[in-house]
């Protein structure tokens, strides 16, 4: 597995979610998590995994997380990117990877 590689697919699944939203990460990801399998550009293959759940029910504050690894070692100690949106589109980047 390719650190770099990896991260990159990462930032680019991570950016993807960035994109959409409140309503619509709401729609897709409240209490599911969703799993997709890339090959990167090296030939290996990573698993990612993307989620959302409240990070303050009350205010309606959404964390999405997104994960990945090699199916190996790495699995016990993936990489993340995370954030919090809130109803108005408010983002708040969480560092984690």
């Amino acid at each position: 597995m390719s650190d770099d590689e990896a991260k990159g697919i990462l930032r680019s699944e991570f950016l993807k979610l960035r994109a959409l939203g409140y309503e619509a990460l709401v729609d897709r990801l409240e209490g599911k998590k969703e799993q997709v399998d890339v090959t990167g550009s090296t030939g290996a293959d990573y698993h990612v995994e993307l989620e959302a759940f409240w990070d303050n029910r009350e205010e309606r504050q959404l964390r999405v997380v997104a994960s990945i690894d090699d199916g190996g070692l790495r699995a016990f100690l993936p990489f993340t990117e995370s954030f919090s949106i809130d109803p108005s589109g408010h983002v708040t980047d969480h560092s984690e990877a």
